[in-house]
């Protein structure tokens, strides 16, 4: 199930993103900033499907058009942004996914939501032209960089974002998921626990 009841060790990130659902309090652009496995990706995921939802109370209905299309990695406002080269993010990459297509009015459901992972490997010209889509973007856009060194991003679009960040997984809780949720015995979960390095997901 995606849900935020399943986010494992970010109590207090799931609380806020949830208020700011409850309250509309959306902001037009976050940072997600964590370790690699730090479930970031998997949060994301989980807050577009819930603004994109047509019975969300607390958590995506997962029964409704969007939250299947979310579910099948299929929803047409929900865009990922996709690089060629592992370490690099260029210029033409987030001008032909997000610049020239944040101007599309959402398909199907209420906001256009753009996940970005790897931001941090966003070149200077490819961050300045995410910059001034930031600056203004359309009232319908929602843009979610993920990155595991936020220092790597220009200060003009941190100061901003709204800024998450996501801290290490307590040992007991990378155990008690591993057990309660993936059925490992529990001799084998500790030891698994002992190479996760406070990560569950993505």
């Amino acid at each position: 199930m995606l849900n935020f009841n399943n986010v494992i060790g970010h109590d207090d990130l799931v609380e806020f993103l949830r208020k700011s659902i409850k309250n509309n309090t959306i902001s037009h652009s976050y940072i997600f900033n964590g370790q690699i496995g730090s479930g970031k990706k998997y949060l994301a995921k989980i807050f577009a499907m819930a603004l994109e939802c047509d019975d969300y109370k607390d958590n995506p209905c997962e029964n409704c058009q969007s939250c299947k299309k979310v579910l099948s990695d299929n929803h047409p406002d929900i865009i990922v942004l996709n690089h060629e080269k592992s370490d690099v993010i260029k210029i033409d990459e987030v001008r032909d996914q997000l610049v020239s297509t944040i101007s599309i009015k959402p398909y199907l459901g209420k906001y256009k939501i753009y996940i970005i992972p790897d931001a941090d490997k966003m070149n200077v010209a490819a961050q300045n032209a995410i910059l001034k889509t930031i600056e203004e973007p359309p009232e319908y856009a929602i843009i979610i960089l993920l990155t595991v060194n936020i220092n790597k991003l220009l200060p003009t679009i941190v100061s901003r974002c709204v800024t998450l960040d996501f801290k290490v997984v307590k040992d007991s809780l990378v155990t008690e998921y591993l057990v309660n949720n993936l059925k490992v015995p529990e001799y084998e979960a500790k030891i698994d626990t002992s190479f996760a390095n406070g990560s569950i997901g993505v």
